[in-house]
């Protein structure tokens, strides 16, 4: 989940650099600045949270790790098999906080929790889908990825804006996919998105909205070395 979240992020930062190698900065086609693909990086707890196993040592290290990402009193617990939870409270208002993660070891799926005072805040889903096929979906991106033998092959990647976020319950894609597929990755134009980011292979296709300006649409072939 780490490789690929990294590959997807250097395969749109590479694209943005090529784009903005044949545009001046006065151009409008010059993409100046983007929000990073965070996906797994979606909070620093979830983060935390990856790490859990059924190794109590190791767990005992995300106990540890949780005060460095502002979790004070925190616990883990081992709820059952490939089922864990972090309670701690939050340093910075010290309302109840918890993450909640569950494993599918049959599927090699991921869901992660984050809630605040006993609502959810974020959550993160990673799905492999066989063929090397998978989905990652947050409470706004989602990712559509073939991936294989450590080289990205293709990608759908969209984030959705902020009034159009996904429902942890009802888009729910755990433990087996769900509805995941290419038309799913691009399910948030239907409520708007910020970011649509997409690679066939040979080209990047890219709507993007830079951090000042109005959304940028661009089209760049990546070269046989890559980025």
């Amino acid at each position: 989940m780490t490789e690929i979240s990294e590959k997807i992020n250097e395969m749109r930062d590479g694209a943005i650099d090529a784009n903005n190698r044949e545009h001046v900065e006065s151009d409008s086609q010059y993409i100046a600045g983007a929000m990073p693909i965070l996906l797994y990086c979606v909070s620093p707890a979830i983060i935390c949270a990856t790490g859990f196993s059924e190794d109590e040592m190791a767990n005992n290290g995300i106990t540890e790790a949780a005060g460095y990402v502002g979790i004070t009193d925190a616990k883990a617990v081992r709820n059952g098999m490939y089922d864990y939870t972090l309670t701690g409270n939050r340093f910075s208002d010290g309302q109840a906080f918890e993450v909640h993660c569950l494993c599918a070891p049959d599927t090699g799926g991921l869901r992660i929790l984050e809630k605040v005072g006993g609502s959810v805040t974020e959550f993160l889903e990673f799905i492999p889908l066989g063929d090397g096929k998978y989905a990652l979906q947050t409470s706004l991106e989602r990712a559509y990825v073939t991936y294989r033998d450590g080289e990205l092959k293709s990608f759908i990647y969209t984030r959705a804006i902020d009034s159009a976020r996904y429902s942890s319950e009802t888009d729910s894609i755990y433990p087996v996919g769900g509805q995941s597929g290419l038309d799913w990755a691009e399910a948030s134009s239907a409520g708007g998105r910020d970011e649509y980011v997409a690679f066939d292979g040979k080209t990047v296709k890219m709507e993007i909205k830079p951090f000042f300006g109005e959304a940028i649409s661009a089209e760049v072939t990546v070269p046989e070395a890559g980025f």
